[in-house]
This record gives C-alpha cells, structure tokens and sequence, in this order.
C-alpha cells in the first residue's frame, strides 16, 4: 500500500475513534499527518470514502488469512478451528478499537451505508463463503454431518464476531485462545447434556 495512503489511514482511525465519525473533520486528518487537504483528496473523494476505506482494509487483511487456512493441508475440523482463533485473535490484537465498527453515528449517513453495501458488504461474503467451503470438505471427508454450510458459516461467523461488540463493551482484555476453545466446543458439541454427564 502506498505509505501516504496508510499513514492518512492510520491518523483517520485514531481521530474516529476519539471523536468519532460526525466530530471528525477532513481537515483534522490532514493536520494530523501533515500532507495538504489537497493531497488527502487525491487519495479519498471524502470522509465517508476515508472511513469506509478503514473497513475495506481489515476486511482484505481478514479474508487473506482465512483463505490462506482453508488452501492448507489441515483436516477441515483443524481449519474450522483455526479460523475461529484468526477471527478472535483478529478482534483482539491487530484491530485496535472494536468500537469503530459500532459507531452509531455512521447510521444516519446514506454515503457511509451505501458504500458499506457496495464495499464491504461483498467482502463479508468472500469470508462465509470461505468458511462454508471449508464445512462443505468437513461433510465430504465425514467429519461433519450433512448441514447447510453456508447456513453453518453465517452462524460460525456470527458468533465469533459477537466478540467485536463485546470487546468495544468491555474493556478487560479478550484471551483469543480461551475463547476459541469455547466457541469450539460450543459450535461441535452445542450445549445439550452428553452420554455419562451429571444432570444435576
């Protein structure tokens, strides 16, 4: 990526996350990185463009990962774990700031909706279908039953970024492996009461 381009990101989400997105100003962005509001144009039409941009790039870096687990050698079950504890780790470590996902602010800006449908919403899609691609070798290899996978994806990505508001809610540090290993047994086993398991 051009290192203007990600420097005027990288100032961008800190100020939508200290003042979010309304507060923020272009002008601001410009300061902050020290480059001509001229300049900041040349790389996004405008704010809604600049804070859409920040989604679209932690979505790319999240599909990249993902699609690099579903092309290894692991058994499916190994993969759908794995891309479990990518997700969490991703929430956890490489996105500062869960809270710039649930800005409400954004919600009454047509712009910033309509360009998270035309951008973002297609990249979410890569992501189920990547995983549902990886249920689908589960169900041929006989480690899954016979579901719907893409139904199975959209619940398996559903509660794995329940976490992403969780995160923005709480601020005790979130532990990527420990919550991986309870989605895991949650999504494999469910919670009803297994053979030889105290009732009581």
């Amino acid at each position: 990526m051009d290192d203007k381009r990600e420097q005027i990101l990288k100032a961008a989400l800190s100020l939508f996350l200290r003042r979010g997105f309304d507060a923020t100003t272009m002008d601001e962005v410009a300061a902050k990185t020290r480059i001509a509001k001229g300049t900041l144009y040349l790389h996004f039409k405008d704010k809604a463009d600049l804070y859409v941009s920040l989604i679209e790039q932690k979505a790319d870096a999240l599909n990249q990962a993902l699609n690099g687990i579903a092309a290894s050698d692991a058994t499916p079950t190994a993969k759908l774990e794995t891309i479990i504890r990518r997700n969490l780790e991703f929430i956890a470590h490489e996105y500062s700031g869960a809270e710039f996902f649930h800005d409400t602010q954004v919600g009454h800006n047509p712009e910033v909706l309509k360009l998270i449908k035309t951008r973002i919403t297609p990249k979410l899609e890569n992501l189920l279908q990547v995983i549902a691609g990886v249920v689908k070798q589960g169900i041929a290899a006989r480690e899954f039953r016979k579901v719907d996978p893409f139904s199975i994806a959209v619940r398996v990505f559903g509660l794995v970024n329940v976490n992403l508001m969780r995160r923005a809610l709480d601020p005790e540090p979130m532990d990527p492996a420990k919550e991986a290993a309870a989605l895991r047994d949650f999504i494999f086993h469910g919670i009803g009461a297994r053979q030889g398991e105290s009732k009581s």
